[in-house]
């Protein structure tokens, strides 16, 4: 029974481990480890029952006592920016201390089409995967669509200029919630077996000029797609505030088409739909107009 089994989650103190947490308590799982760089973070799941670790995956020393004890595993992959290899190591020394300790089944956060994608950070996602792939352990890859929320510190600067801005020759984007990945996660966690790779996709590629239609019926305000030029681009999001070094790779992926694709794993994974766009910008109506 997989209440029977411990369950790890790695980054637990992160949003999307967090969630992880709040959603395997509420489906009754009763032994559950979360490791964290900053254990303080989790005191509320501690009074909860949740058995919370200190763990560094630059100490990979650290690793097979924070560990100990689990059947299977979240990899929440590491965010920011790398150096030098710094996250294929960690991922590495993540895997191998599983290994060690007798995990028999990692779920791992990658990238949406990660093998394909000619973003810089893709390289370390396929490492892992193909790390994953080269040992005895059973897998289940979550390769995930842009999330809907990275939606949320763009669209008020929409909103409040009625435009929305971007890169000409719009490929569009399959958006899926983090709550959507952190259910999808949960649920292999619980129940996946195997050695599975999954791409996670909303139901729907929302290009930008249905975007900003999207935007405007759910605000009450006028927002129009304009495309501008990389140099004009990066100006307007530098003078709005915004993450340009962040934001521009993604928007020429974007471009290029590598999250306009949908599949049905997620349904087919959770027996459930994906949040469609429109319903989650509703859901933060007032945030997005506050923010504007």
């Amino acid at each position: 029974m997989a209440n029977d089994r411990t369950l790890l989650v790695t980054g637990a103190s992160g949003h999307l481990g967090r969630r992880v947490l709040e959603l395997l308590l509420a489906a009754g799982a009763r032994s559950i480890i979360a490791t964290t760089r900053w254990p303080d973070r989790l005191a509320d799941f501690a009074r909860r029952g949740v058995t919370v670790r200190w763990a560094d995956f630059d100490k990979p020393e650290s690793l097979p006592a924070a560990f100990a004890g689990a059947h299977r595993m979240l990899l929440v992959s590491i965010d920011g920016l790398d150096a030098e290899g710094r996250r294929r190591r960690q991922h590495a020394a993540a895997i191998a201390a599983a290994e060690a300790v007798g995990v028999e089944h990692v779920v791992y956060t990658s990238l949406a089409r990660a093998d394909t994608s000619r973003l810089t950070i893709a390289a370390d996602h396929v490492a892992t995967e193909r790390r994953l792939a080269a040992n005895k352990l059973g897998y289940t890859v979550l390769r995930q669509n842009i999330h809907t929320e990275t939606l949320l510190p763009v669209l008020p600067t929409a909103i409040s200029t009625g435009t929305l801005l971007g890169l000409p020759g719009d490929g569009g984007v399959a958006y899926i919630s983090r709550d959507d990945c952190a259910f999808a996660a949960a649920t292999a966690l619980q129940s996946s077996n195997g050695r599975t790779t999954l791409e996670l996709t909303g139901a729907h590629v929302i290009r930008r000029a249905p975007l900003a239609r999207i935007t405007t019926d759910v605000t009450g305000r006028d927002v129009f797609y304009l495309a501008l030029p990389p140099e004009e681009l990066m100006r307007r999001w530098q003078t709005a505030g915004l993450a340009v070094s962040t934001l521009l790779p993604f928007e020429q992926a974007t471009v290029d088409g590598q999250f306009a694709f949908t599949t049905t794993d997620y349904f087919r994974l959770t027996g459930r739909h994906p949040t469609e766009v429109h319903d989650f910008l509703a859901a933060n109506r007032h945030a997005l107009v506050r923010a504007a």
